[in-house]
């Protein structure tokens, strides 16, 4: 079946836009409706990294209030002044939609429709729709719509931001994916094609990894240089912190130490969904490794993709993570988030480390309530 633009973004257009909203408003919604349908149209083509990220553009621009997507509910995610700032908004809409349009639809026209990242967008647009239908819309005694007031504005907006930021990053979650499998398969291509030629065929890992835009073989162990590669990704971008006190400019960045959040966010990326009891606090990881049977102690048993634990004052009480990069007989390179040198940076370790506490194993790929391809 052929993939067509309409059956990709027309969903777009039925969007729901409360009665009365300000010019602010309406320009945010069809902004957002713009950035979501490149976010689509991108992603099915295979350039989803070329997605505009129309949250981060408000953020540059001053538009955002200070807390941006972590107001309370009922609190506007926009400055105040939003809606003098429409023009800018409305010209930002209209650089996506021509970006929209240089899409070729012959590139995406054998996109599959029932793919799973193009499928959670399409539920949470549906979401959306909902939320904005529950805004309460007031009326006067004739049955008129009223304007919307302060805090429903505000209700409005965070729905509509918040969508499109999830959006983002589900699109950059699977174009980091496909990406990562492909740079594994080209590594794994000269071991394929020995193996071939010694017994004359290859065969395939015990699972595959269907991928956003279809389906890739992968070897034994593709899950570990996905992570890994993940990891990499971030350590190649030269990440560290930029204003101190923890603030990274990274979807990481809990503004507080963020090592943990570091090494769960490149579990998620690569399809692991961990209900940790607080993904941002080491002690809680390893309880929950230990509940779940995930844990091994010292690094007898480390391989790539897990993540280590070090306890770095000799207390008992775990105080840092990171990402297992590679293992030797003699050491173990991590990369790790919020090293002391605020960054995220390679490290090695020599495996009898004293400060090592031990490893959180990856969880089955085959438990659909731990691994999701996304």
């Amino acid at each position: 079946m052929t993939a067509t633009r309409d059956q990709l973004i027309g969903f777009l257009d039925s969007l729901y836009i409360p009665q009365a909203p300000s010019a602010g408003l309406t320009s945010t919604i069809h902004a957002a409706q713009k950035a979501i349908a490149a976010s689509i149209l991108l992603f099915a083509s295979g350039d989803g990294e070329q997605q505009p990220d129309l949250v981060g553009w408000l953020d540059e621009q001053d538009l955002l209030s200070d807390e941006g997507l972590d107001e309370p509910p009922g609190e506007s995610v926009m400055a105040e002044n939003y809606a003098s700032h429409r023009s800018q908004i409305r010209a930002k809409s209209a650089e996506m939609q021509r970006q929209n349009r240089r899409v070729d639809d012959s590139v995406f026209e054998t996109f599959n429709l029932a793919n799973e990242t193009y499928m959670s967008i399409r539920d949470r647009v549906g979401k959306l729709d909902n939320d904005l239908r529950q805004i309460n819309q007031r009326m006067d005694q004739e049955g008129n719509y009223l304007p919307l007031t302060a805090a429903e504005e505000g209700r409005a907006l965070s729905f509509v931001l918040r969508t499109v930021d999830d959006v983002y990053d589900a699109v950059d979650a699977a174009s980091t994916q496909v990406q990562a499998q492909a740079d594994g398969i080209d590594r794994s291509l000269p071991l394929i094609q020995s193996m071939a030629g010694d017994s004359g065929s290859s065969s395939a890992g015990t699972w595959s990894l269907v991928s956003p835009a279809g389906s890739l073989p992968m070897e034994n162990g593709a899950i570990s240089d996905l992570i890994v590669g993940i990891a990499q990704n971030e350590l190649d971008m030269g990440v560290r912190e930029e204003y101190g006190n923890n603030v990274v400019d990274r979807p990481y960045n809990i503004n507080a130490p963020w090592c943990a959040s570091f090494a769960t966010w490149v579990w998620e990326k690569a399809g692991y969904r961990v209900n940790w009891t607080n993904k941002n606090y080491v002690p809680d990881i390893l309880s929950d490794a230990k509940v779940n049977g995930w844990w091994s102690p010292g690094v007898s048993n480390a391989s790539r993709g897990d993540m280590i634990i070090f306890d770095w004052n000799g207390d008992g009480e775990p105080d840092h993570i990171g990402i297992v990069e590679s293992v030797t007989k003699d050491s173990i390179t991590t990369i790790e988030g919020n090293t002391p040198n605020n960054a995220v940076e390679s490290k090695p370790y020599t495996r009898n480390n004293a400060d090592i506490v031990g490893v959180v194993k990856q969880p089955s790929t085959s438990s659909p309530a731990q691994y999701v391809a996304v």
